[in-house]
């Protein structure tokens, strides 16, 4: 059986949370799930919510790897930053790898070997949550907390959102040098207009205007997902051979 390869954060995973004190979370059936099935594809979702451009990155190296049929992923917001859980943590070959995220909960049989060496999110979620981070004391949770603070105020959207665009131009190019077919979900507008590169342009924000989440104002519901095959149908069927 042909094999597509999934990568992201939450919109490409199916994340959305059931009630607005986002204590609860759920799953839609996730576009590349919907894709896969409507063409006999076994689908592998290395996707996790809360990931960063680098993080996805990493699940795409990886992802490459593995000599799938067809590999997918999503832009995602510039308000992620990866952390490293220890400062005593080395690694293989002073390399970080999509094997050293941490996927906790959102783990499956295609991530289950991870490992908590990092820990990705939005500044939003890391800091009212330093207490869940292991091995940590609490005069480092205060100096992260100082440093996530001091990265948002120097580290601006415009100088973040330009890192991602080299990162995700990167990505890209990475899967053009593998020779696996690929497609980009950009739901960031973050690959420029005149970009050759197969890209599919849906911006987050429509989706969820489109298709809202009544508890859930950053995600879009099981329509959007099948919106986004619609258009996954469309694009692959004209641009690329499979």
């Amino acid at each position: 059986m042909k094999k597509i390869i999934a990568c992201g954060c939450s919109w490409t995973h199916g994340f959305y949370w059931k009630d607005q004190e986002h204590k609860i979370f759920d799953t839609f059936k996730n576009y590349p799930s919907l894709y896969g099935e409507k063409h006999g594809y076994d689908v592998i979702n290395l996707s996790l919510p809360g990931a960063s451009t680098y993080a996805i990155a990493k699940q795409v190296e990886y992802a490459i790897s593995l000599q799938p049929d067809l590999v997918m992923f999503n832009t995602t917001t510039n308000d992620r930053i990866d952390l490293k859980k220890s400062a005593d943590i080395v690694f293989d070959n002073y390399v970080p790898s999509f094997k050293d995220f941490l996927y906790g909960i959102f783990a499956n049989e295609h991530t289950a070997m991870c490992n908590d060496n990092i820990e990705t999110g939005s500044f939003s979620t890391f800091l009212p949550n330093l207490s869940q981070l292991k091995n940590i004391n609490d005069k480092n949770k205060n100096a992260i907390a100082k440093f996530i603070v001091m990265y948002d105020q120097y580290i601006d959207s415009a100088m973040r959102r330009d890192q991602n665009r080299l990162l995700v131009i990167g990505i890209l190019s990475l899967l053009k040098y593998s020779g696996i077919p690929y497609v980009c979900v950009d739901l960031t507008d973050i690959v420029s207009a005149d970009y050759t590169e197969p890209v599919i342009k849906i911006h987050c924000d429509e989706l969820i205007r489109k298709f809202p989440v009544a508890s859930d104002s950053l995600h879009f519901n099981q329509d959007g997902h099948a919106y986004i095959t619609d258009q996954l149908e469309n694009f692959v069927k004209s641009n690329i051979k499979l």
